[in-house]
């Protein structure tokens, strides 16, 4: 984000705006009205970085750190909510396979099922030398060079889809609509489900770090350790592409 431009809410109710004339970072209502600032006007600042370690910070042109949000959050992200709120997120990782092998990566990419979307029996996915699918016996089987190493163990038990859904809960149906097997993450919306190519399968929930009403207060911040390995999503190193299932 360069002096000069701005990020605004979905509603454009609210616009955070890198001022070129003073180098201050404002979040302006649309009558106009500045309801926060950085406080940075007069000190050199021309540049805004949401940077790959988590923080976010105003640089000068010479390389000077001026502010910074700590976030410590290695996939964090910014938003300005519809409430005028400044939100910083991060993917937190809430269950996983357990079957990380960060060494074994053959690719950049991942792919995501996001909330209130299926995977369907019999359709598979490949990430390297990683093969995840819903198989036509109902068991959803992760493999690594042709070997399982991951399973439901709902073979047989008439399973045809595996939902992302809206309250964060993986669950795997049978054609009566009734589940078979879960992750028990519910109560997380705005999950999502990962199949990442270091070979895990992660649920990762939006949580945030940092507001500008609650600063850094929220008890997520201070209860969750950050991404370590098998959390891949913008932590195994490189950029992780996000492609739909």
């Amino acid at each position: 984000m360069w002096a000069g431009q701005s990020v605004c809410s979905d509603n454009n109710q609210y616009c955070l705006t890198l001022q070129k004339s003073d180098g201050n970072l404002v979040l302006y209502a649309s009558n106009g009205q500045a309801v926060w600032q950085a406080k940075t006007n007069g000190k050199g600042v021309t540049r805004a970085v949401m940077q790959p370690d988590g923080n976010f910070v105003l640089y000068t042109d010479d390389n000077r750190p001026i502010w910074v949000v700590k976030t410590e959050r290695s996939n964090s992200f910014l938003n300005v909510q519809d409430d005028g709120n400044i939100v910083f997120y991060w993917m937190r990782p809430i269950w996983d396979s357990k079957t990380s092998d960060v060494s074994s990566m053959q690719s950049n990419e991942a792919r995501v099922l996001y909330p209130n979307t299926k995977l369907t029996a019999g359709v598979s996915y490949t990430i390297g030398q990683y093969f995840f699918i819903l198989q036509a016996d109902g068991n959803l089987v992760l493999y690594k060079n042709g070997a399982a190493i991951w399973n439901t163990g709902t073979a047989g038990k008439g399973v045809t889809s595996a939902w992302m859904q809206n309250d964060g809960n993986f669950v795997l149906y049978n054609d009566a609509g009734t589940p078979i097997w879960k992750t028990n993450t519910g109560g997380n919306g705005n999950a999502l489900f990962a199949f990442q190519p270091d070979g895990n399968l992660v649920i990762y929930v939006q949580t945030p770090s940092w507001d500008r009403l609650a600063g850094y207060n929220h008890p997520d911040y201070k209860d969750h350790r950050g991404p370590g390995q098998g959390w891949c999503i913008g932590a195994c190193g490189g950029s992780i592409i996000s492609i739909p299932f």
